[in-house]
């Protein structure tokens, strides 16, 4: 009797252990998943949105100078970073 135990212990704990390292892989591939996925517009975002829809010179040269391009790609960074590293 003892010995038949025996045998359906080990295959239930790893069973178990199955399950809970299944849980935990899961868990972990939903985190990853959702990370970076909401993005919220930058300053520099919500100015480009408010530019005028003139098409006279004036007008898109102001919207020119008005425009801060510095720093534009500093999230290729980030990205190439991050790709690298997959």
């Amino acid at each position: 009797m003892r010995n038949m135990k025996g045998n359906i212990l080990l295959p239930l704990l790893v069973l178990i252990a199955l399950v809970v390292v299944l849980g935990l892989v899961l868990v972990s591939s939903r985190k990853q998943s959702t990370q970076g996925t909401i993005s919220y517009p930058t300053n520099q975002e919500q100015d480009l949105a408010i530019q005028s829809n003139s098409d006279e010179p004036e007008d898109i040269e102001k919207d020119l100078n008005n425009t801060d391009l510095n720093g534009l790609d500093s999230e290729l960074v980030n990205i190439d970073s991050e790709l690298s590293s997959q």
